[in-house]
């Protein structure tokens, strides 16, 4: 019995001793992870600051070499072509120099659409655009517009051009969709396709194999025919094709006309010999076209002279 209680009490003093040593261990771990924490941290500053560093030092190389570059180019416009072009690191590419349109009261649709493009490609302030399109006017716009502020004036881009297209634009009873349907080629396809153009720009046709069909049943029959059996998909396909055969229609034309010339022949009847008894004598002359074109055809012309002693 003496025994087991010496066993047990050797046992719990082993025990006592392994778990001072965990706890010990356990901190010398903690420590270690806390000093392992605090050396990245000190080393992730050091480096951000040595990138901040070589950022700046970077960036004042590149405005340096910018700056000796527009000195060299601005003392020597000539060098320019010959000398190799430093790349700046821009946030964006340079923008081109655009004229902002005039408006003098025609095509106001067109100039509508050109101010909105200009507005974009530059990405103006909305409180800006007005102030410039307003500055942009000219003839009889002019004081419409005057006349409009001291009534109502315009709080927005968007009003001024709503009452632009109202006042200046297309009548409110034109139907587009309508004189669309009805267009059709009076001259060439370039003319028939401006003003087909121009009047779906107005109008909404969907899908959009119905504005093939449209610009289609307006060509002339011969065109239109040959267009048909090509099965165009697409409008643009469509108005090559419609290009393409008016060229090969008026180079066949103009090649069949120019190899037959016209061939004139004439064929007196009899000699002007006037009759001793002083009567008149009635000389014909017959002269014959032959034209062969398109359609062949001859045309015999008689003409009959009186001849008097």
């Amino acid at each position: 019995m003496k025994d087991l209680d010496a066993g047990l009490k050797n046992a719990q003093k082993d025990l006592k001793m392994l778990q001072s040593l965990m706890e010990q261990k356990i901190e010398e771990q903690r420590e270690f992870a806390l000093k392992l924490a605090m050396d990245q941290r000190a080393l992730s500053l050091k480096m951000a600051e040595d990138n901040q560093q070589q950022f700046e030092a970077l960036r004042a190389l590149i405005e340096s070499a910018s700056t000796r570059q527009k000195d060299s180019l601005d003392h020597d416009p000539n060098s320019a072509s010959g000398a190799v072009s430093f790349n700046c690191s821009m946030p964006s590419p340079r923008k081109l120099n655009f004229d902002f349109p005039r408006f003098d009261g025609t095509n106001a649709i067109s100039w509508i659409f050109n101010a909105d493009q200009y507005f974009n490609y530059y990405n103006t302030p909305e409180q800006e655009k007005l102030a410039i399109a307003s500055i942009h006017m000219d003839k009889g716009t002019v004081p419409w517009y005057q006349m409009m502020q001291r009534n109502q004036p315009f709080t927005s881009w968007f009003e001024l051009k709503r009452a632009i297209e109202i006042k200046f634009g297309p009548s409110l009873f034109d139907c587009p969709r309508a004189a669309l349907f009805k267009l059709t080629q009076k001259g060439s396809v370039a003319d028939y396709y401006s003003e087909f153009i121009a009047l779906a720009n107005r109008s909404e046709i969907n899908p959009p194999e119905a504005l093939v069909d449209c610009f289609v049943s307006g060509l002339k029959a011969d065109i239109k025919r040959d267009v048909i059996a090509q099965c165009p998909g697409s409008l643009i396909r469509a108005i090559s094709l419609a290009k393409l055969f008016e060229e090969k229609y008026t180079t066949n034309f103009r090649h069949s006309f120019g190899s037959n010339a016209n061939r004139i022949t004439s064929t007196p009847n009899n000699s002007l010999t006037p009759k001793p008894d002083g009567t008149s004598k009635l000389l014909t002359q017959k002269w014959i076209f032959d034209v062969e074109g398109s359609h062949s055809y001859s045309r015999k012309i008689s003409i009959a002279t009186r001849c008097h002693d």
